[in-house]
């Protein structure tokens, strides 16, 4: 008891700015300690624009054996890659667990919500399973495109670390590989995309 005593009565001897910086040093160790802490903490990184940028990969086919990637959408039906042809393809690979993934996804929604034309279409991806995932999507009150993968894809759209995000362009061409969350709204991708606010 005689250790936390001494360090209250040197924390009161301290100067105002000195007891700011104390306090405000605990409350980031208390935020990196929790999930939602960090969570909250790569968000806020994310939206200064300072990580991630939009680039375009050289134009990379994309082989018979990804087009043929299964997936599962939320309602239970069997899709395959092949079934989005012609559309832009944004491809996003993520986890429940993953906090850069939750840190990247409101920008994602609002991403999404700027894109009102149909010529762009969203899967969001994970190897986790629907009971996992749905109620962790209801508690975030996020209503977004889920894909369940039974597999990884294969050679271009292969990926060792979570989030990985594809973009495969009308002509079918992969033009856009990202490792690492990112800010997604931003005015570049909305361009790119052909989306507004």
């Amino acid at each position: 008891m005689g250790f936390f005593r001494k360090q209250w009565e040197r924390f009161k001897a301290k100067s105002i700015w000195g007891k700011l910086s104390d306090v405000l040093f605990i409350a980031l160790l208390a935020m990196l300690i929790s999930s939602n802490g960090r969570v909250f903490l790569q968000r806020v990184v994310l939206e200064t624009g300072l990580f991630g940028s939009f680039y375009e990969n050289t134009h990379d086919e994309i082989t018979e054996q990804n087009w043929n990637f299964q997936m599962t959408d939320r309602s239970g039906e069997v899709v395959f890659l092949e079934d989005f042809k012609g559309k832009t393809i944004f491809l996003n690979f993520w986890a429940t667990w993953c906090p850069p993934c939750n840190a990247e996804i409101p920008s994602m929604i609002r991403l999404m919500e700027s894109c009102t034309d149909d010529h762009v279409v969203f899967l969001l991806v994970t190897r986790e399973t629907p009971d996992r995932v749905e109620p962790y999507l209801q508690k975030k009150g996020w209503d977004i495109p889920v894909y369940y993968a039974h597999a990884l894809p294969m050679n271009e759209l292969n990926y060792s670390s979570l989030p990985t995000t594809f973009v495969i362009d009308q002509e079918l061409n992969l033009v856009h590989r990202s490792t690492g969350a990112r800010k997604w709204d931003d005015e570049d991708t909305q361009e790119y995309f052909g989306c507004t606010l």
